[in-house]
């Protein structure tokens, strides 16, 4: 009998301890049951972020990653960013595998009949930097629709990148991945760590 005294009276303290403790506590408004949270501030899109700032993963796997780098400047010091109303791309697809900490360089390649410009084709063509056939890239924007132009440095990043031709590039260097896209994930105004350079 007189345990269960000293366990309704230490129960009884307990609840007396919980409820002072409820009434000296900052009052925060919580959500009703039925009410819907607070909307979250949105994440970034690829609307928002310059192609030289974005991040993309491919098929979400964060092993394989994929940036933009500005090319090197013409020479003569002048660049063009429009021809015959089709922009020139100058930026260069730097697709890094972190698990190896290696890069693979693919830069605009010449695509048009020859003796003519680059960057006359809307078919976006890349070369690997080492050397090797040309091979099709594919940009999307956030509704999916077809982005027929390179991009820029100071474009609109496109939300996917599709480039199939890179896949047996990387199986010769025993990296083997299923097809799939680079989908952007983030906008980073730092520079990526230098890597060493792959095979090309």
């Amino acid at each position: 009998m007189r345990a269960l005294i000293i366990a309704a009276v230490l129960a009884a303290l307990g609840i007396g301890g919980f409820l002072a403790y409820q009434q000296m506590a900052p009052a925060t408004e919580q959500p009703g049951l039925f009410e819907e949270p607070a909307p979250s501030a949105p994440l970034p899109t690829a609307r928002d972020c310059l192609t030289e700032n974005a991040v993309y993963e491919y098929n979400d796997d964060r092993r394989l990653e994929l940036r933009f780098r500005r090319m090197p400047s013409p020479a003569g010091g002048i660049e063009m960013a429009e021809f015959e109303g089709r922009r020139i791309g100058n930026m260069a697809l730097v697709v890094r595998v972190t698990s190896f900490n290696t890069e693979y360089v693919f830069n605009p390649a010449g695509h048009g009949p020859s003796g003519t410009p680059q960057y006359q084709s809307a078919t976006a063509y890349v070369r690997p930097a080492g050397g090797g056939a040309n091979m099709q890239v594919f940009f999307f924007d956030e509704d999916m629709h077809y982005i027929n132009s390179l991009p820029r440095n100071d474009t609109p990043a496109p939300r996917y990148v599709m480039m199939n031709g890179m896949l047996p590039i990387l199986y010769r260097d025993r990296i083997d991945q299923p097809p799939g896209v680079f989908r952007f994930q983030r906008c980073d105004t730092s520079p990526a760590a230098p890597a060493a350079a792959g095979p090309q």
